[in-house]
């Protein structure tokens, strides 16, 4: 017999505020979209026929819907994003915008039927090339624990290291500034916690009320590419060693897949 703990554990409805999802359920979500389906509680409002189904190798999803003003038929590609899975022209958005006008509101995972669903709350979503508005709930099911889905990230670092001595010297694309190898005196990376961490030691620079000073550059997986919590501009140089450690950990791991989610580079200097 199950426990109550158990059972409370099942069919636990978790209050959302997640911007955005780990690099591993965005997998798992496209992973499994295929047998997903969709529930509608939308006012005045009729959804039917709905279907996620396989078409020349993309997965495409279709209704039928009856509103107020219209009555429409959609069929179009399904794109999985960090902050959004948009379902023909229903976008469902993790946090409400202004275009969006949609907002994950709760997830759970039911071991039984073994899916979560996702609960988004929309208040003027716009579908039908925003001719139409909904408003009301929408609950998307999907099968397995999207949300507790995790990967290990096997960097070699130590290649990576070695890699980095002749890719700081190396011109690439979208790198114009000129890095100087004497401007670094080392650097070393490791995985800890399925995290990248870069140390960088940069040669000593002029200081005036400190003698020393450290900056740590967070990034983390966006699809295709890493975005960082601070802006790296192209006049700045400390920037750009950054960028070409970024860009130089892209180009060693071939595999997008494999590249780890979140990378801090922590970059350290001796003033004077």
């Amino acid at each position: 017999m199950k426990s109550i703990k158990d059972y409370i554990i099942e069919n636990l409805v978790l209050e959302s505020k997640l911007e955005r999802f780990s690099k591993a359920t965005v997998k798992e979500i496209g992973n499994n979209i295929l047998d997903a389906y969709v529930e509608f509680n939308i006012k005045d409002t009729q959804i039917t026929d709905c279907e996620f189904y396989l078409k020349s190798n993309y997965i495409h999803f279709k209704y039928k819907c009856k509103t107020p003003r219209n009555n429409f038929y959609s069929d179009d590609l399904i794109h999985i994003r960090a902050n959004s899975i948009q379902i023909g022209d229903i976008k469902l958005s993790n946090i409400k915008t202004y275009e969006s006008r949609c907002e994950l509101v709760a997830y759970n995972y039911n071991s039984k039927t073994n899916k979560t669903c996702l609960e988004y709350k929309v208040d003027g979503l716009k579908v039908n090339n925003g001719f139409d508005y909904l408003y009301g709930d929408i609950k998307l099911y999907i099968p397995n624990d999207i949300m507790n889905a995790s990967e290990i990230y096997d960097l070699d670092c130590k290649s990576y290291d070695e890699f980095m001595e002749d890719y700081l010297l190396k011109k690439v694309e979208y790198h114009n500034t000129k890095i100087n190898r004497e401007d670094i005196i080392g650097w070393e990376s490791e995985i800890k916690d399925n995290e990248l961490n870069i140390y960088l030691q940069l040669e000593t620079g002029k200081g005036y009320s400190t003698n020393s000073r450290k900056m740590t550059y967070n990034f983390i997986w966006n699809k295709s590419y890493y975005n960082c919590d601070k802006k790296l501009n192209d006049r700045d140089y400390e920037a750009q060693i950054v960028r070409k450690f970024i860009s130089g950990l892209q180009e060693f791991v071939k595999t997008k897949s494999e590249l780890p989610e979140k990378v801090h580079i922590v970059v350290s200097q001796y003033l004077e």
